[in-house]
């Protein structure tokens, strides 16, 4: 009930959105649209945004609960979770490693040639391939990611948090 009454605000919202951009002829909307031509800086700008919306809800703390619940089964591989609080919110194997792979290399190869889409494919591909390769070459950006991470992407989840982590854990892995 709760899904459906946030999609209907989010479809609400979008509507006016749209709306208000077809309607409206004034420097505010062109300056947006403007501003939005340019590729690199609207995929900057949502990848800003989806980040301020997981920090401010509580899926930071949710996300936080699953890299710790994670990293404690990949350290000590049994089902106990003592001392779970002691665990480290930060993965390597998290997808907010392979985004911040992919748009470094994005914004580098949009220095060197102008097609953005084709870029971004390219990107894709190589950043895949760095972040299943755990290359010690890329350690900075490993961790810029992991101070991403741990000051943005994840908070410090309560302790129901932890429990419906360990829950989704132990009935993924069948035990």
């Amino acid at each position: 009930k709760k899904n459906k009454q946030m999609m209907l605000k989010t479809i609400m919202i979008y509507t006016v959105l749209i709306i208000l951009i077809f309607t409206l002829d004034n420097d505010i909307v062109n300056s947006v649209d403007s501003l939005l031509e340019n590729e690199s800086l609207s995929y900057l700008i949502v990848v800003l945004l989806v980040s301020l919306v997981i920090k401010i809800s509580s899926i930071s703390s949710y996300h936080g609960a699953e890299h710790m619940v994670i990293n404690y089964y990949n350290k000590y591989t049994d089902l106990d979770f003592n001392n779970l609080e002691s665990i480290s919110r930060v993965s390597n194997s998290c997808g907010s490693v392979l985004i911040l792979i992919i748009f470094i290399l994005f914004y580098i190869l949009n220095f060197i040639t102008p097609y953005s889409d084709l870029n971004l494919l390219v990107s894709y591909m190589v950043g895949y391939e760095v972040f299943i390769s755990k290359n010690k070459y890329f350690k900075f950006v490993f961790f810029l990611s992991g101070i991403f991470q741990k000051y943005i992407l994840t908070s410090k989840p309560s302790k129901t948090q932890l429990k419906v982590a360990i829950i989704a854990l132990k009935r993924s892995i069948d035990r």
